[in-house]
């Protein structure tokens, strides 16, 4: 009862947030950004080319071809040179860099000539990467490295040849990117792996040869993503398994099922960085950015920020985005100030989705207004035992790992939702 009355709230609160964004307004926009003072923020950089564009996958990707994709490059340059010319003297810290898409090394010169402007301007030292295995070769790994990239994630999404070809991947030997990743290990600080569960047709044996297999590998992080589907991605995926679960998490006791297997098997060897995130003792270095950066600006076509209590989304369609940039134009197209209530519910979901949260990153400069309603949520997730407090941290317990996983997927679910409606709205 309880985990289908969050289900509610999440959709509730989700369908309202995305539901009631509105036109920008420019100039309050670019005030909250240069007004930011005493702040550490991570960039999020989008790149959204492919050589295959995968069935499951709900981020903004287009096929890639050189020509329009340099063209885009010049523009994500732009948009990141309009952005930190208003950030440049504030107080705020840039703290990382994470190049997502895509397939970010497709376009790995002018990747490496990005990140070295970044060095060279701010100092930047926390650069993350996704790569696909299929795209990892030893010339590119080898210029991320010298280049200061810290991070590498490789998108395996699962180590069963059946699942592989089940997902439309051009090579469907997991043999593969098993060696794609041991040519990686040792070369970043962290190497993690993406995996995907819940997709129809998985059962608990895919899960257990995924992580047996990440063991063996003596991977640095795995990172377990619930398929995250959209109206026409589910129809895509049907064709693919045939019919998934067109529920959210009602009564779907194989999601839990699934979900504890993995908790209880990778604590053998890995500590929960995140509710989706298992890492090595020392590896510090995550997928989710927002654990540690509640603010963030987000670059690309398609990519959303979270600057001074402002949610802002950009043009999805790369056409125009780079009609905005050649403009000079931030690619702003919807936005919204965050009331008490939302950056409480904001907060705890940021916080909680990295498991243990030290009481000064959740309770200090805050409005009383926003204490007020942390503490009493706070005290609901303590009651049903979803969370522990001593004197310095909270953390979630096991099950509200669990009820975290939920929340977080719903979120996913409602931007992946509000992705697709603008890109066939020409958004």
């Amino acid at each position: 009862m309880i985990t289908e009355l969050l289900e509610l709230f999440a959709k509730k609160e989700g369908y309202h947030f995305f539901h009631h964004l509105k036109h920008p307004d420019l100039t309050q926009i670019e005030k909250a950004l240069t007004g930011m003072q005493n702040k550490q923020i991570a960039l999020y950089i989008h790149i959204p080319f492919c050589q295959r564009l995968c069935p499951y996958c709900s981020f903004v990707r287009y096929r890639y071809e050189e020509t329009p994709a340099l063209v885009y490059m010049k523009n994500l340059r732009k948009e990141l040179e309009l952005y930190l010319d208003l950030i440049q003297n504030t107080s705020t810290r840039v703290r990382s860099v994470y190049f997502g898409g895509g397939t970010p090394t497709l376009l790995i010169y002018p990747l490496i000539d990005m990140i070295r402007y970044l060095q060279d301007r701010l100092g930047i030292e926390e650069f993350s990467v996704e790569t696909h295995p299929e795209d990892l070769t030893l010339e590119k790994m080898k210029a991320l490295s010298k280049n200061g990239i810290k991070r590498l994630s490789i998108g395996v999404q699962s180590f069963s040849d059946d699942i592989l070809r089940k997902l439309g991947r051009l090579n469907a030997n997991s043999n593969f990117a098993q060696k794609a990743i041991s040519m990686a290990q040792g070369n970043f600080d962290t190497v993690n792996v993406d995996l995907l569960w819940d997709l129809p047709q998985q059962t608990i044996s895919h899960i257990e040869k995924d992580i047996q297999t990440l063991f063996k590998l003596d991977v640095d992080q795995a990172t377990f993503y619930p398929i995250l589907p959209t109206p026409n991605k589910k129809t895509l995926l049907e064709r693919q398994f045939h019919k998934i679960n067109r529920g959210l998490f009602r009564k779907n006791h194989t999601h839990k099922r699934i979900y504890e297997f993995i908790q209880n098997t990778m604590k053998e060897h890995y500590i929960p960085s995140t509710v989706w995130c298992f890492s090595k003792n020392g590896t510090k270095i995550i997928d989710e950015y927002v654990v540690d950066c509640t603010e963030y600006i987000g670059m690309g076509c398609g990519s959303v920020s979270m600057v001074n209590d402002y949610y802002n989304v950009n043009t999805f369609p790369v056409d125009k985005y780079n009609k905005f940039l050649s403009q000079g134009n931030l690619p702003i197209v919807r936005s919204n100030k965050l009331s008490d209530w939302q950056l409480s519910n904001y907060q705890l979901l940021t916080k909680f989705f990295g498991v243990r949260v030290p009481k000064k990153n959740i309770l200090q400069n805050i409005s009383k207004k926003r204490e007020r309603w942390l503490k009493i949520k706070l005290a609901v997730l303590k009651k049903f035992g979803y969370l522990v407090e001593n004197k310095n941290f909270f953390q979630l317990t096991p099950k509200g790992m669990y009820q975290v996983n939920l929340l977080m997927r719903q979120t996913f679910v409602g931007m992946n939702t509000l992705r697709e409606r603008c890109l066939e709205g020409g958004i």
